[in-house]
């Protein structure tokens, strides 16, 4: 990754840096990291979104189960049993941004208040236009928000279930993909769904964490995992037909590998895993079975041993098609798989990810070239 050497750029990111979700912050401090390599200024734009707020604070209960007075004391319990935990955790993740993030002053769901300091505003990456995390859809992810005459708007690896789009009406659907000055997605089949509503090329770009080197994942690695033996577990959702698969999934391959199982998600065994954590769990375990996109793309970055399950519910398109595109596609499992312990050839996946890579950063450094060549 090249420096430039025309004007120094001052870029603003929105994303989700506040949601308690490691795969989140990391591919925001990933996309920050990535634009400081190419020599220019960054701040994560401190967007604090209503709907995402609410779902991640300590203590919430549901109103409506005040009027059913068992549940509503039962939930209390349970709300009041897990708050320690949740008090942590959040603190966990606020360490996290204090010590490698770069914020902006905070601003509150209001189109004006937008900063106009910035000379490209990159929307993304993460599911910033998936509207069931933002509460219906969110038209500042879309970039329905005034910027300076001489600045740019784009998106980088902006993602979101293909489903939810057909939940967009057509005309707003131009509206929106037409906000930006240009446009890169994380799917094939995202890319080829937006190309039907706008004139503008829409290119495929890496998730900004598989575009960082790897020497850079390293700096936050904590050694105390490296002498252990486990498995991980870390998932995004559920299997409805058995929320507990991957837990019995590793049972079996812990067993085989006479190790412990670490489940990054699970509240219940008391354990604290920050971002720098995660990273680290992932790095030293024996094997990782997930269901998250995230679980898949720090599983190929530290060449671990992986599968990624697919729930065939119209939400593994994310990993599916990143597993695929670099030739390892045979660690995409269904759920009546059987875990083995074999080993997984990187080699091929390894060189993929280099042209990948370059072609990502391309469209960094030209949307960012034609603004600091002038």
């Amino acid at each position: 990754m090249q420096a430039s050497h025309n004007r120094k750029l001052k870029i603003g990111i929105l994303t989700f840096h506040r949601a308690l979700n490691n795969g989140a912050v990391l591919q925001c401090f990933a996309l920050q990291e990535a634009i400081k390599k190419l020599g220019h200024d960054v701040e994560i734009i401190d967007y604090r979104q209503n709907f995402i707020e609410k779902r991640y604070q300590s203590f919430k209960i549901n109103p409506v189960l005040i009027t059913q007075p068992l549940v509503f004391i039962r939930s209390l319990i349970r709300s009041l049993k897990q708050l320690p935990y949740a008090i942590h955790r959040k603190r966990q993740f606020e360490l996290f941004a204090q010590n490698y993030l770069q914020v902006s002053h905070s601003i509150v769901n209001k189109k004006d208040e937008m900063p106009q300091q910035y000379d490209i505003y990159i929307i993304g990456s993460d599911q910033v236009w998936n509207s069931n995390l933002t509460g219906g859809i969110d038209e500042i992810y879309w970039g329905a928000f005034s910027i300076p005459i001489s600045s740019k708007k784009i998106s980088y690896a902006a993602s979101t279930p293909y489903q939810n789009l057909a939940y967009i009406a057509e005309e707003q659907l131009v509206r929106l993909i037409n906000n930006f000055d240009d446009i890169s997605v994380r799917e094939k089949i995202i890319q080829e769904k937006l190309q039907n509503y706008t004139s503008k090329s829409i290119e495929l770009v890496l998730d900004p964490t598989l575009i960082l080197p790897k020497d850079v994942w390293e700096k936050i690695v904590t050694p105390k995992y490296k002498n252990e033996r486990y498995i991980v577990i870390y998932q995004a959702r559920l299997f409805k037909k058995n929320p507990k698969l991957l837990q019995e999934k590793a049972r079996i391959l812990a067993n085989k590998l006479n190790c412990k199982i670490i489940d990054i998600n699970n509240p219940l065994d008391r354990q604290y895993y920050s971002p720098s954590d995660f990273v680290s769990l992932i790095k030293y375990a024996q094997y990782v079975i997930t269901s998250s996109f995230h679980g898949a793309a720090f599983s190929v970055i530290f060449n671990t041993p992986f599968y990624s399950i697919c729930y065939d519910d119209g939400q593994d398109d994310r990993y599916a098609y990143l597993l695929t595109n670099i030739g390892l596609e045979k660690q995409l499992v269904p759920p009546d798989f059987v875990p083995e312990n074999t080993p997984v050839d990187f080699n091929h996946a390894n060189n993929s990810l280099i042209r990948l890579q370059n072609e990502s950063i391309s469209f960094l450094s030209k949307n960012i070239n034609s603004i600091a060549l002038n």
